[in-house]
C-alpha cells in the first residue's frame, strides 16, 4: 500500500509541475495576475508531494518490502538501517527522484 501512496504522490507532483508551468505562463501571456499568483502554491504542492514520494520509499527501504522492483535490486534484509536509507538515492532511479 505504501509503494501505491508514494507512486499517487509522484503523479501528483507530475500533475503540479505541469500546472506549474501552464497556470502563470497563460497569466503572464494575457496580463491576469491573479493566474500568475498561483506559481508558488504549485511550486510549493510540488515540494511537499515530491518530498513524500522520497519519505514513503526511505519507509519501504527500512521496512524491506521487496514488492517494489527498485528496493529488490538495491537493499538487503541485512543492512544496517543507515545503508538502507542511503540506498534510496543508491541507483539511477532514486537519484533522479532527488
Amino acid at each position: 500500500m505504501i509503494p501505491e501512496i508514494a507512486l499517487f504522490c509522484l503523479v501528483v507532483t507530475c500533475f503540479c509541475a505541469f500546472l506549474g508551468i501552464l497556470v502563470p505562463s497563460i497569466g503572464a501571456l494575457t496580463s491576469n495576475n491573479q493566474l500568475s499568483s498561483y506559481a508558488w502554491p504549485l511550486s510549493y504542492a510540488n515540494f511537499i508531494f515530491a518530498s513524500s514520494s522520497i519519505i514513503l520509499l526511505a519507509y519501504s527501504f527500512t521496512a524491506d518490502d521487496f514488492s517494489v522492483m527498485y528496493i529488490a535490486q538495491h537493499s538487503n534484509s541485512n543492512l544496517p538501517y543507515f545503508f538502507k536509507i542511503a540506498a534510496v538515492w543508491g541507483g539511477h532511479e532514486g537519484s533522479l527522484l532527488f
